[in-house]
Order: structure tokens, then sequence, then C-alpha cells
């Protein structure tokens, strides 16, 4: 584990840091970890370029058969729910 010592900070901001890390039963360490975790561990938009060579060229008409295909699986069956 590492210490890390933080210059500058008011007292406006202190206060705020302290109130909100009581407020969450923390200490201000523990609160800072977690708010410095959160922002450097979330996830990162990944974007995805697998289809890419089939984007566009479905037909008219295979889109049309995908979409009906896609409304009917949306389609409760009565008979199966009761």
């Amino acid at each position: 584990m590492h210490i890390l010592n933080i210059r500058g900070i008011d007292d406006t901001l202190y206060n705020k840091i302290k109130k909100e890390s009581k407020s969450k039963g923390m200490s201000i360490n523990k609160f800072l970890v977690s708010i410095l975790s959160g922002f450097f561990n979330k996830k990162k938009n990944v974007e995805y370029h697998d289809l890419d060579d089939f984007f566009g060229t479905w037909t008219e008409e295979e889109y049309n058969q995908i979409t009906q295909a896609a409304k009917e699986s949306r389609t409760i069956d009565e008979e199966v729910w009761d």
C-alpha cells in the first residue's frame, strides 16, 4: 500500500468530503480511495467491429423477413403463460 498526501484542498472542499464520507459511514481515506477506484476502474466503452462486413448487405426482402421473425419471437403465447 502507498501513502498519498494531497495539498491545496480548501476548507469548503474538505468539509464537503468530510460530510459525504460521514454520510456513507466511511473514513475520509476510504471514501477518497473508493472515489479514485471508481474513476480509474470504470468500464471503457468498447466498440465492436466484428459485424461491420455485414452492415448494409441485407436486401429489403431479407430485412423484412428478419424483422418479421423478430416480431414473432416477441409475441407471448397465451397458452404457455396461463
